[in-house]
């Protein structure tokens, strides 16, 4: 897969919820990183989209590619979806900065408001504490322990 193609098999992959193919877009060292999650190595990342993907039934994704050149991407997208924990709906506005390497995603930057986004997934907790680190910091260390059970109970 050549790097210019990499980025619109991905996002495609996405609005298909196929963790196999957005998987595979990433490198052997790819990594991810955004608000929620933090930074997550290789094996998190593909694990973490995995997650996402099969355990999310209305993601809606459109997207569109902002800059692109053989060794980055820019991708403004709005993930659409219900969170599951909390049966809210969100729509989350993402900007996505991607290095390439060798035909593959090796490094994903998501950048979004985390109050924003806890507001939307939290309701009022969110909108009247989602501002605060102690929140912020509560809803990464839940998304993580979530991740880490997901890929224990899965082998991964």
């Amino acid at each position: 897969m050549s790097n210019n193609n990499v980025i619109t098999t991905f996002f495609n992959a996405l609005k298909r919820s196929d963790p196999e193919t957005v998987q595979s877009c990433y490198h052997e060292e790819g990594t991810f990183s955004d608000p929620v999650f933090g930074p997550l190595d290789p094996r998190h990342s593909k694990a973490m989209w995995e997650m996402l993907l099969t355990n999310n039934d209305d993601l809606e994704v459109e997207y569109e590619i902002l800059e692109q050149s053989e060794s980055s991407a820019k991708v403004k997208w709005l993930a659409d979806y219900t969170l599951r924990k909390t049966k809210r709906k969100v729509s989350n506005p993402i900007v996505s900065n991607f290095v390439l390497k060798d035909g593959k995603i090796f490094r994903q930057v998501d950048d979004y408001d985390l109050y924003k986004w806890s507001k939307m997934a939290l309701g009022s907790s969110g909108t009247l504490f989602g501002w605060t680190s102690l929140v912020q910091n509560k809803i990464r260390e839940d998304v993580l322990k979530t991740l880490e059970f997901y890929m224990n109970v899965r082998g991964k």
